[in-house]
């Protein structure tokens, strides 16, 4: 996708959205993960950012049980980013920056780099 400054992402009903990390924490996993931006392998206990993921409610049901945005459930399966993806995430989420999760973070650094270059570098 790329670094977008368009925050029109308003999630439609049965798509899966995500949200935030709250911190880097231990991977409280049983089995290796892969970090979703890197593909770098994160063994249980490694430091890592998990990427919590719900399906936007879309039938009737649906709604009446997890209310309308759906931010509690139903979940689906987390990702997770190494410490390096998770900085990067970190430092172009501060300049206001619209990125999926699965983005290649490095990537987007040197596109962010790029823009700095130029003065062009945040969205406000």
């Amino acid at each position: 996708m790329g670094l977008s400054c368009d925050y029109d992402c308003e999630f439609e009903p049965g798509m899966v959205a995500w949200n935030w990390p709250r911190n880097l924490a231990p991977l409280a996993t049983k089995r290796a993960r892969k970090c979703v931006s890197c593909g770098k392998r994160l063994a249980p206990g490694d430091l890592a950012a998990e990427w919590t993921r719900y399906k936007v409610p879309e039938h009737d049901i649906e709604i009446s049980i997890y209310g309308d945005c759906g931010e509690n459930g139903p979940r689906r399966a987390s990702h997770y980013h190494c410490v390096d993806c998770s900085m990067i995430a970190d430092f172009l989420h501060g300049f206001n920056y619209a990125f999926q999760p699965t983005d290649d973070m490095r990537a987007l650094a040197r596109e962010h780099a790029e823009e700095a270059a130029y003065g062009r570098a945040g969205c406000l």
